[in-house]
């Protein structure tokens, strides 16, 4: 069977497969095929004239398994594709191609952010500016954290502030048309967070200086490529939400991902690439999308953080994917937001270009969609709800509020007997050495809080 599924994923080994079959780790949709094939998959539903077309085997009971029939399917679709002998309903051919663009999508955006670190982020996107002949740029890097002492503190990003040459005005999407592609490869995000050597003592106000572009270059929360060759056993992936990204959920999830040895992505990232035009700020829908993906089929050893309001039109939203089971042995944790920080963010976004909403309106959809999520979410030891409280942005008290949340989860998994795989103190020990400025302080910080699974000395 390795051999015969090796052709589609070189990577696949015995060991893979027995854990296929006994369902540890969800079989890849792009696998599904080659394994009903190999093994003659037939079901109760399973045509003779299907299986005899398809020399021994119906296609169709993947189709099944993965939760992919049309969800308003009448008996006349179902009669059709029961019998198919070449022609399919064009909404399940729709749905199919979008789960091969969202696991192609996963895997193209790993692969850029493994080229592109901290360091040559800044440089590429340097270069593209300058080679651009129009724009100029202004790099603030970010050094933050608990500690006050140089040494301990995270290089968390950089603010980038772009500006034209001829002086006049510009907006954000005039410089994601011009620079996007560039953007896009160091996963800059819009930004109004001060300082920046733009505004070097100023209070951000809703009068911005419009001739100026403010973005975000990642580092804690970038994505970027898991660090150990296996999962732990049990954990194939963990999955961070909240309604709103001011719980810092991509920084949780990022010492998370250290600490694990995890590879780390969005749903924001991947969303990007969603559009044949991709944008800087994918939809709510867009998103809710790429994260019905990944509850699916997560893959392996991978931390992804998601920031949307519940999918109306999915009840399971955000705790399994539309119309198919959730992956099994996925530690889903929830970063439930009071009240104050709900009103905080509300009152942060009404200076961000392009906001429509009034400050009422969007605390009460959050906190529906807040609380509307807390209803619906199963009672197990899977799922795991953590309460944030607000504090001041980038406050002492936000990165201890933040750095606790992601000891809580450690342990939580602790708790449930977690046994790391034994090479993981080796890994760590290399993040320190390749990553002094991001991932040693980070796994200091949680160490000297006393978070398990940390083994740097």
């Amino acid at each position: 069977m390795a051999a015969i599924l090796r052709d589609g994923d070189p990577n696949v080994d015995e060991k893979k497969v027995s854990d296929y079959r006994r369902g540890k780790i969800l079989l890849p949709i792009y696998l599904a095929q080659r394994a009903a094939r190999a093994l003659g998959m037939r079901d109760d539903d399973s045509s003779d004239e299907l299986v005899r077309h398809f020399d021994g085997y119906d296609p169709l009971v993947m189709i099944r398994l993965y939760g992919l029939w049309p969800a308003n399917a009448d008996h006349e679709v179902l009669g059709r594709l029961s019998n198919w002998t070449g022609r399919v309903d064009t909404t399940l051919v729709q749905r199919l191609l979008t789960l091969e663009r969202l696991e192609t999508e996963i895997g193209e955006r790993e692969k850029e952010l493994a080229a592109a670190d901290h360091d040559r982020g800044v440089v590429s996107l340097t270069r593209a500016v300058t080679e651009s002949q129009t724009y100029g740029i202004a790099i603030w890097p970010v050094l933050a954290g608990p500690m006050t002492a140089q040494a301990n503190r995270i290089h968390v990003s950089d603010r980038v502030d772009i500006r034209r040459l001829d002086g006049l005005a510009v907006t954000d999407s005039e410089v994601w048309n011009a620079l996007g592609p560039a953007l896009r490869r160091v996963h800059a995000l819009p930004s109004i967070t001060m300082p920046r050597w733009s505004h070097p003592t100023a209070a951000l106000t809703s009068t911005s200086d419009p001739h100026i572009s403010m973005w975000n270059l990642r580092h804690l929360d970038a994505p970027r490529l898991p660090r150990i060759p296996h999962p732990h056993l049990g954990l194939p992936a963990v999955v961070v939400s909240s309604t709103v990204a001011n719980t810092w959920l991509g920084y949780v999830a990022g010492m998370l991902a250290f600490v694990l040895g995890y590879g780390l992505t969005s749903t924001t990232d991947l969303a990007r690439g969603l559009n044949p035009s991709p944008t800087f700020n994918p939809s709510t829908d867009e998103r809710n999308l790429m994260h019905d993906g990944l509850l699916r089929s997560p893959g392996e050893r991978r931390v992804w953080f998601h920031a949307a309001k519940v999918d109306p039109d999915n009840p399971a939203n955000p705790w399994a994917p539309r119309d198919a089971p959730c992956a099994p042995q996925l530690l889903h944790v929830r970063l439930v937001e009071d009240n104050d920080l709900l009103h905080s963010t509300a009152q942060s976004r009404v200076l961000q270009p392009g906001w429509t909403h009034s400050d009422t309106d969007a605390v009460e959809a959050w906190r529906r969609s807040r609380d509307t999520a807390l209803d619906r979410m199963p009672s197990d030891e899977w799922h795991l709800p953590l309460r944030v409280p607000d504090a001041a942005w980038g406050s002492l008290e936000k990165w201890e509020i933040t750095i606790d949340l992601a000891v809580r989860i450690l342990s939580h998994l602790e708790s449930q007997g977690l046994h790391p795989w034994e090479g993981l103190a080796a890994v760590q020990a290399s993040l320190v050495s390749a990553d002094p400025v991001v991932a040693a302080p980070a796994l200091r910080w949680l160490r000297d809080r006393g978070a398990p699974f940390v083994f740097i000395p």
